[in-house]
């Protein structure tokens, strides 16, 4: 049996099973969206299936796996911008250690939690479950010039 940690969704265009989940995910958001287009008349449902439906379908089956992914990739981007590079922690004061293996200490890395990032990633997350179908466009297009502007940095 595979670790659960395989299943999760990581910043890897090449992966096929990352959209697989990107659709599992999807579709929390487009069963609940696809009923809400519905009508009711007096006490019956009436299932609808117009231009709407299509629009979320589309943006299901073509862009919800890009913006999930490049949302990890921006999460991965910022940690990586943010944690102390080996070099810049050689060069401070205060060198964080942590076991010592074999009498020499370890230099580890640390993310900057600092209130300026905040919690990007769960910010990210929640804005792509939420808004990721019915608003696929307008975010990925979002999260395409935030992945330009990191990239830029760099």
């Amino acid at each position: 049996m595979k670790k659960l940690r395989s299943y999760r969704l990581n910043a890897d265009f090449k992966r096929p099973l990352n959209y697989g989940l990107a659709y599992i995910l999807g579709l929390t958001t487009f069963i609940p969206l696809i009923l809400l287009n519905c009508r009711w008349i007096g006490s019956e449902f009436i299932f609808v299936w117009d231009n709407v439906s299509w629009y979320l379908l589309g943006n299901l089956l073509f862009l919800f796996p890009i913006t999930c992914i490049t949302g990890e990739k921006l999460i991965k981007n910022h940690f990586r911008n943010a944690s102390f590079k080996f070099e810049d922690a050689l060069q401070t004061k205060e060198k964080i250690y942590y076991p010592y293996v074999g009498g020499i200490p370890i230099l580890t890395r640390r993310i900057d939690k600092s209130p300026e990032f905040g919690h990007y990633d769960w910010l990210i997350r929640k804005t792509n479950d939420l808004f990721g179908i019915a608003l696929a466009p307008l975010i990925l297009t979002g999260f395409l010039i935030i992945y330009a502007l990191q990239q830029a940095k760099r």
